[in-house]
């Protein structure tokens, strides 16, 4: 075969499992595919979170959602995302200590981010996740995480969860969040080991999650009104 009429895609090749196809190709996102495609495709080379945005022509918070998805679907190794994350963090270190040479403003910075960056990604999945999003729920997750000390992980979980139960109302999802705040549930295993305690009777899909023995929540009607005053405010 002549050289110059060589068909060139047929020598280098990204191989995408028939079985990924079968699974996901129908339901994910198609951002999501193409961050992963891309992911395979460079995955044996250094890249950012800031580089597969650049070529993909998404946003970093675009592609942050793609991989923390696909790793929720088991599909990429929490360690292989985090390969990609960690690089892109030590430029923004670097960046951060380039534009802020004092070290109180360095800590500072880092302060803020940590405090802040967890639950924005969790709003930013329930938003992604749910079927309605209003303002009145992001409150509502601000609120867990402020008043009830809720990590964002938990946060995510309780998406879940309410997902599964396919009842994604705000009372129901107050009161199982009250719930798990009675029990002193503070991380996903806890929540998980609770959630198995009980039959599958007592989680129907009507919402009749049991509360701690210890006392009953009052589950005041002005709870969603006086967050929405926050959200005018």
């Amino acid at each position: 075969m002549n050289e110059d009429t060589k068909d060139l895609y047929d020598i280098n090749v990204t191989v995408i499992s028939n079985n990924f196809l079968e699974k996901h190709l129908a339901d994910a996102n198609s951002e999501y595919v193409r961050v992963y495609i891309y992911y395979l495709w460079k995955k044996n080379e250094k890249m950012t979170v800031s580089d597969i945005a650049d070529a993909l022509n998404l946003t970093e918070n675009d592609v942050e959602r793609a991989l923390k998805y696909w790793t929720k679907q088991k599909v990429l190794q929490k360690n292989a995302v985090s390969k990609i994350s960690n690089h892109n963090q030590k430029n923004e270190d670097e960046e951060i200590k380039n534009k802020s040479p004092e070290p109180k403003n360095i800590v500072k910075l880092n302060a803020i981010k940590k405090d802040t960056m967890p639950l924005k990604e969790a709003i930013l999945y329930a938003e992604k996740m749910l079927p309605a999003f209003s303002s009145v729920q992001k409150e509502f997750f601000k609120y867990m995480y402020e008043e009830y000390d809720m990590s964002a992980e938990l946060i995510e979980y309780l998406v879940d969860f309410c997902i599964e139960k396919e009842v994604t109302t705000n009372s129901y999802m107050k009161k199982i969040a009250t719930s798990w705040y009675e029990q002193g549930i503070k991380t996903v295993e806890e929540a998980k080991s609770y959630v198995k305690s009980y039959s599958s009777k007592k989680y129907s899909k009507k919402g009749k999650e049991p509360l701690s023995n210890s006392r009953q929540v009052d589950y005041d009607s002005n709870f969603f009104e006086n967050l929405k005053k926050r959200v005018s405010k």
